[in-house]
């Protein structure tokens, strides 16, 4: 190559490194031009993830409503990177970056109302994974006795529950023998009024119980000075079963007196150094004993109690509760929840008390229906948990929510695979959240019955006060808007009512299904948050969340839900009560009625149409 060969040559070169140059320097100014609105863009794109991960963990939107939002977020996030693409464009920068601003703040705040109602929801819950749960048991003697420590109570007569947390008791008093110098003696009773009696008469020196039933206690006529009367001597943890058996057969209960001076043994505790002395009777075993003849009936047919106690069957015999399955596969499709209302006048939830509520709801999410089986608080049914002894179905709460599923199995021979606990307060908050319901009422009445001051000219300027009956609620026949405290008028009220107990449980479906339909409206969705929150503490379940979710997908979806009720009959009378220790208005099952509300529950597990 010549030499001007060579310095043309060269000559290029530095014209192509000058323009090389040239080229790095514009790509770094549009860099720094571009780089804004890439951390705009990615900071927005962070922000719309977490938002709609929070959205998938929620799972109550339908699939295209998930799509539908999927897109919008990937649009937002697109406009948003054109118009900051260039910081050189200031307006037209500004304007995307107030646009991510406000998109990132609303799915902020967006995500934390989901992630709150997620949470509130799972609130409810109540765990179903351990084996066992613990409870405190106490030990208690009256309040005057002179002992003054556990070694005190060596040689004595304790009582405990015959069958209902006679596991428990045993664990107590597995653990306190080992502290007492003779052994300690046990006499059983067949409930927690008649151990707390036994106390009373002398009969032992000193009882184990579930704490909870001193509270339960506190509420039950003629033991509401029960805390004034006894006292706590020490507390014990027990482990007790999360399920509890469900058959008179399965209970672990030793039921047979045993020989004071003999050791006894079982798989669980080995040998024990006390020993049963003696099975406490109740009053109408004691009526009764010693004699071959059976006395007469007493059923009556009032609403209202009145008459001796009955010591016969109903005046219809049961049918066979023939077992009612869940197809096989639909597992989570078709299944009943027992929804239990407890009376909570003064605010909480325990875990044990009266269940005035007692419905079945069986729930085919595939066909979309719904079945509320009403069954009056006092039936007069069989206890599993109690050997098979009868009682009022509303004193089962007294024992354990699964106590009064059983008795509905036996009742029905469907099983509920979930509850749904609230108390009464829970109810008027959610109402009131949900800035009330309309609810249908077949019959006019008035109730919240008070005495109304009246003033009355004497003459003169004297004046005379007089009282005159008045009402605080008033219901028409038809739909009726009613706030929280309305509600819970309508869905206590009886006495005035026709159907009296009967008649209540229809209103307590009617208000059900009142509320059912104003969550699925859009008023209640929008606000969900303040609503669940109202309800708080009130409410529990065993309810999956993932089942809660697919009914707020299919309602939210548009699906289109058949809501039927249906109460169940009986006639009044008097029957001893096992769980209180005295007479009690019950109401013997009009078994054809319980039959019909089979039949209703089979059709509604085969997918078959129910109608009203």
């Amino acid at each position: 190559m010549s030499i001007e060969d060579k310095a043309q040559d060269g000559g290029n070169t530095m014209r192509n490194g000058s323009g090389s140059r040239v080229s790095r320097s514009r790509s770094n100014r549009n860099k720094t031009v571009n780089l804004p609105g890439i951390l705009i863009t990615a900071l927005l794109v962070l922000v719309e993830g977490w938002f709609f991960s929070r959205l998938l963990r929620l799972k109550m939107l339908p699939a295209k409503y998930m799509v539908l939002i999927a897109v919008g977020l990937v649009l937002l996030a697109g406009a948003v990177g054109y118009l900051c693409w260039d910081i050189r464009r200031r307006t037209r920068f500004i304007i995307g970056a107030a646009i991510a601003l406000l998109g990132s703040v609303g799915l902020i705040i967006g995500s934390g109302v989901i992630n709150k109602v997620h949470n509130s929801i799972k609130q409810w819950e109540v765990p179903t994974t351990e084996a066992h749960q613990t409870v405190s048991m106490g030990i208690y003697v009256l309040r005057d006795d002179s002992l003054s420590a556990l070694e005190d109570l060596s040689g004595s007569v304790i009582g405990i529950m015959e069958t209902v947390d006679r596991d428990e008791s045993e664990q107590v008093l597995d653990e306190i023998s080992a502290k007492m110098k003779e052994p300690l003696q046990v006499r059983t009773y067949g409930s927690f009024t008649e151990v707390i009696q036994g106390l009373y008469n002398g009969e032992v020196r000193a009882v184990i119980l579930d704490q909870e039933y001193i509270h339960v206690l506190s509420g039950i006529s003629g033991y509401q000075d029960v805390t004034e009367k006894v006292r706590l001597i020490t507390d014990y943890y027990a482990e007790r079963p999360t399920q509890m058996p469900t058959l008179p057969g399965e209970s672990t209960a030793v039921t047979t007196a045993e020989d004071p001076s003999a050791e006894q043994t079982d798989p669980h505790h080995g040998t024990r150094s006390w020993s049963i002395i003696k099975h406490a009777t109740t009053e109408s075993q004691e009526a009764t004993e010693g004699t071959d003849e059976t006395p007469a009936p007493t059923v009556s047919t009032t609403e209202w109690p009145e008459g001796p106690i009955g010591t016969t069957p109903p005046p219809t015999q049961p049918p066979t509760a023939w077992a009612i399955d869940v197809p096989t596969g639909q597992e989570g499709n078709i299944f009943t929840i027992y929804i239990s209302g407890l009376d909570t006048r003064g605010g909480g939830l325990a875990d044990r008390g009266n269940s005035d509520v007692n419905i079945l709801a069986a729930v085919n999410m595939n066909t979309h229906q719904v079945l509320l089986l009403n069954t009056p608080r006092d039936y007069f049914v069989p206890f599993p948990t109690a050997g098979g002894a009868r009682d009022k179905l509303t004193h089962a709460g007294y024992y354990s929510v699964q106590a009064s599923m059983d008795c509905l199995k036996g009742l029905y021979g469907v099983t509920s695979q979930y509850y749904f606990r609230v108390g009464f307060d829970g109810l008027k908050a959610l109402v009131n959240a949900m800035g009330g319901v309309s609810v249908y009422s077949a019959y006019e009445f008035d109730t919240g019955e008070y005495k109304r001051p009246v003033e009355t000219q004497e003459g003169g300027d004297s004046t005379e006060v007089q009282y005159e009956t008045a009402y605080r609620y008033h219901f028409d026949a038809g739909y009726n808007t009613v706030n929280g405290d309305e509600a819970l008028a309508f869905a206590r009220e009886r006495r005035s009512l026709p159907g009296g107990d009967r008649a209540r449980g229809g209103n307590q479906m009617a208000l059900i299904k009142a509320v059912i339909n104003k969550l699925a409206s859009f008023s209640t969705i929008a606000n969900l948050d303040a609503v669940l929150s109202a309800v708080g503490g009130l409410v529990r379940t065993t309810v999956p969340y993932d089942t809660i979710a697919a009914f707020g997908r299919s309602v939210l979806g548009g699906d289109s839900w058949n809501v039927v009720t249906y109460n169940v009959n009986g006639s009044g009378g008097m029957e001893y009560s096992f769980s209180i220790g005295t007479s009690a208005y019950v109401m013997y099952p009009d078994y054809g009625t319980v039959s019909y509300a089979q039949r209703l529950i089979r059709q509604v597990y085969n997918g078959e149409w129910v109608s009203p």
